[in-house]
């Protein structure tokens, strides 16, 4: 095994880079009139934590969906999941009383943001029950994703300015909308959507070879698929509503861990998309901290490197095809 896929290491890097972006921002932690309580407890410490699990979970989930798809191109983002669920969050944020921030709202967001993911998870399925081409599912979500900004656009035309700057703010994506309570909450959500996911392993390592042969083997495919998508859904809803739509995380980051790791360990796969994913939404707060004073929205900076890793990835898959790898 390669020292960097080594799973202690990775884990070493993610808490050095979780401490150093408790330690970055406008404000100088040593200074000696903060008050550190408010400082880390109210904001940094939550910050850290959703970068965290916003990372782990949209690495994790894009992994099983591209485990569960056969195509190392899926992904909550390109699949149009994260946009459905986009879209249910948007008419919780554009409804009537949405403007108050209790726990009320924050409870409606995520429910219809939940319900939102699961949707679309259901709509790709019914895809794959029609056709198993890989490049129609793809075509299609893409398809969907357009549809769902279109309504969120009538939305966004219909609503009022208030609701309209809420709901703008939100989809450029951000880790520092959470407090202690509710980041704490995502990251006990993530530490048990990795072990609910790590007992799937079996079924995957028999799933990824084909259907028939995972029903030969006595599985129950279509209820393992439905707890999987239970499962996907609340994640993807959940990190929808509370940081919005995050993108190309759940897909670049997998594929990168099945590049570097060369045997087909899904257990290992998953562990690692979870640390690696969360590692890349925190280097991307610590460079947003560090050079832009925490000013560029996080959907831009996750930008700025996932389309060139994915332009990477598409080469990289392309050589290795016409090598015949």
């Amino acid at each position: 095994m390669k020292w960097y896929l080594n799973s202690y290491i990775v884990l070493i890097i993610l808490i050095v880079c979780s401490v150093v972006d408790l330690l970055v921002g406008t404000i100088n932690v040593f200074d000696k009139n903060v008050d550190w309580n408010t400082l880390l407890l109210e904001i940094r410490v939550p910050k850290t934590l959703t970068a965290i699990s916003a990372g782990g979970m949209l690495s994790l989930s894009g992994l099983v969906l591209q485990m569960l798809f056969r195509n190392p191109l899926a992904g909550p983002y390109v699949l149009g999941i994260s946009s459905a669920a986009s879209l249910f969050t948007a008419i919780g944020i554009m409804s009537a009383g949405a403007l108050s921030f209790t726990w009320l709202y924050q409870i409606q967001i995520s429910v219809l943001s939940v319900i939102g993911g699961m949707i679309g998870m259901l709509l790709i399925l019914m895809v794959l029950r029609i056709s198993s081409n890989n490049t129609v599912v793809l075509i299609i979500g893409l398809m969907l994703s357009q549809l769902y900004g279109a309504i969120m656009s009538v939305l966004s035309y219909l609503s009022s300015a208030q609701a309209l700057k809420v709901y703008t703010i939100w989809t450029m994506g951000n880790i520092q909308n959470t407090d202690l309570l509710q980041a704490l909450f995502l990251f006990l959500l993530g530490v048990v959507a990795l072990v609910v996911i790590i007992r799937f392993t079996k079924f995957f390592m028999i799933y990824i070879t084909g259907e028939v042969e995972a029903q030969v083997m006595g599985l129950s495919v279509k209820r393992n698929k439905k707890i999987l998508i239970v499962i996907v859904g609340v994640i993807v809803g959940l990190i929808t509503a509370f940081c919005g739509p995050i993108a190309f995380v759940g897909m670049c980051i997998p594929i990168v861990v099945r590049i570097l790791h060369n045997s087909a360990n899904i257990r290992l796969w998953m562990l690692h998309s979870f640390m690696y994913g969360s590692v890349s939404v925190v280097i991307t707060d610590i460079i947003n901290q560090v050079i832009f004073n925490g000013s560029v929205p996080l959907n831009v900076l996750i930008s700025l490197w996932g389309v060139p890793l994915i332009i990477w990835i598409l080469i990289h898959h392309w050589r290795m095809m016409e090598r015949g790898m």
